[in-house]
Formats: structure tokens, C-alpha cells, sequence
């Protein structure tokens, strides 16, 4: 990606409004009326989510080690859930916002372990020092298609606070790629909650467009034949998962046609 738009000031302009988007919800999410606790624990979440941009390498990350108290009934552990579904329901946002409005998907490690920063001599002098952060690009590289792929340590993690339940479940599915199952954030999940709501149906149809012209920009470009097959392989592994998910669901939805006679 960062070649095709690092001299095309345009793309990235598009691209840093998608990010303010990202960066400003807890804010516009504060301006509606918040009435349910899970619902202020999304703000909560989403205001203590730090983020970090270079090129097309995102990191975003949240303390979990004191989850925000919103209610004095639930305990440390039911809020460390809670607050991690929270975290998978942004990382859900900005994926889909990044695919609907650009047509770009990325690959992505979540994972979960010590983190230090410190901000050494000023502001723009950070030291960060991260064993989740190294585990997370070990599985981005992993990914080879734009896949979100979990880490051992989320769930074992979840083990250890005794929270391994059914709720953070419809987040997760098991994706089989060159014989290898692999467990992925399943980015169409709050689009699958809402599937009958109409701005739900609407989002999938752009992302569908979206989809279309980046294959035919790809198609028609001056890339090298390796490159363009690698490529068009990370949109046809989308086109698959979009297919399943829009049969499997019922959503109304269109299907991506681009890859079917291959």
C-alpha cells in the first residue's frame, strides 16, 4: 500500500481523515446518550486506546491491567472481559472503516503481555518497550492474508482470570488457510449483530465497491506479475470471507463476483 500511495497526496489526506474518524469516536460516542453500562465502558475503552501511525504499521493498545470501574457490581475479572470485548469492537471499527471508505485491509496481530512507554526528555521522545507488541508482528507477518489473527496469550490470559465463557465468542472464528486453521477476529461481527439494521446492509455494499475498483486498479496497473498475483490473492482470501459470511448470515448483502470463475 505504501507504495502505491506514497506520492499521491490525495490518498493519504483520505487516509488520515479515516484515523481522525478512528481517534475522535470516544468523543462523538460521549455526545450520544450513553444509558447502558456496557455501552459507557465502550467510551471508557475506547478514550484509554492509545494509537500509533507510520505508513501502513498501526498499533493500538489498552491497559488492561486496571479496567475501568463502571459498575461497582461487576468484578476485576468481568471487567477485564468486558473491557477486552470492548478493545476487539474498535479494532472491528477501524478495520471496516479503513476497507468501506478506502477499499484497503491490512493484517493484524492482537495480542496480550508487558508493556512499558515512557516519554523520555519531552512529548516526541517515547520509549516503548513491549513483549504483546513483539508477539503481535510475529502473527501479523504470520497472517499473509488480511487477516486479524488472536494470540495463545489473549485466551490463555482469559483462562487465568476464570472468564472463559461464551461472550467474547462471536468475536472470534477459526479460518483454515494453506492446511493451517489460525483463530481470527471475525471484523464482520457487529455488522452480523445489526444484520438487519439498514445502514448495516449499507457498509457491506460499500465495502463490496470499494472492493471492486481496488481489484480493477490492481487488474490494470504497472505492478510486476509476482506482486499482482500476490495482491489480487489478499483480496480474493477477503472475497471468500465476505461470500461465507454474507450466506452463512443471511445478510443483505452483495457478494464479490471478481474471483468466482478462478
Amino acid at each position: 500500500m505504501v507504495d502505491d500511495v506514497s506520492h499521491d497526496r490525495k490518498t493519504i489526506q483520505q487516509i488520515e481523515e479515516v484515523f481522525r474518524q478512528v481517534f475522535d469516536m470516544p468523543e462523538r460516542m460521549k455526545r450520544r446518550e450513553v444509558s447502558n453500562i456496557f455501552s459507557k465502558l465502550n467510551v471508557e475503552a475506547a478514550r484509554r486506546t492509545t494509537w500509533r501511525v507510520f505508513s501502513d504499521s498501526v498499533v493500538a493498545s489498552l491497559d488492561l491491567s486496571s479496567p475501568p470501574e463502571i459498575s461497582k457490581e461487576s468484578s476485576e475479572s468481568d471487567r477485564c472481559k468486558d473491557c477486552l470485548g470492548s478493545f476487539l469492537s474498535l479494532v472491528e471499527f477501524c478495520y471496516l472503516l479503513i476497507a468501506e471508505k478506502l477499499g484497503y485491509f491490512f493484517r493484524v496481530g492482537i495480542s496480550i503481555g508487558q508493556y512499558h512507554e515512557a516519554q523520555l526528555a519531552g512529548p516526541h521522545q517515547t520509549f516503548l518497550f513491549s513483549a504483546a507488541l513483539v508477539d503481535a508482528a510475529r502473527l501479523e507477518r504470520e497472517a499473509e492474508t488480511p487477516r486479524i489473527l488472536i494470540s495463545d496469550r489473549v485466551f490463555q490470559f482469559l483462562e487465568q482470570k476464570g472468564v472463559m465463557d461464551k461472550t467474547l465468542d462471536g468475536h472470534f472464528f477459526a479460518d483454515e488457510f494453506l492446511g493451517k486453521s489460525k483463530t481470527c477476529l471475525d471484523v464482520y461481527y457487529p455488522l452480523i449483530v445489526k444484520k438487519d439494521n439498514e445502514s448495516s446492509a449499507r457498509r457491506l455494499n460499500d465495502i463490496v465497491q470499494s472492493v471492486r475498483l481496488q481489484v480493477q486498479s490492481v487488474k490494470r496497473g504497472s505492478m510486476m506479475e509476482d506482486e499482482r498475483k500476490r495482491t489480487l490473492g489478499k483480496y480474493k482470501w477477503f472475497a471468500n470471507y465476505h461470500n461465507r459470511k454474507v450466506k452463512e448470515n443471511g445478510l443483505s448483502a452483495l457478494t464479490i463476483t471478481e474471483f468466482e470463475n478462478e
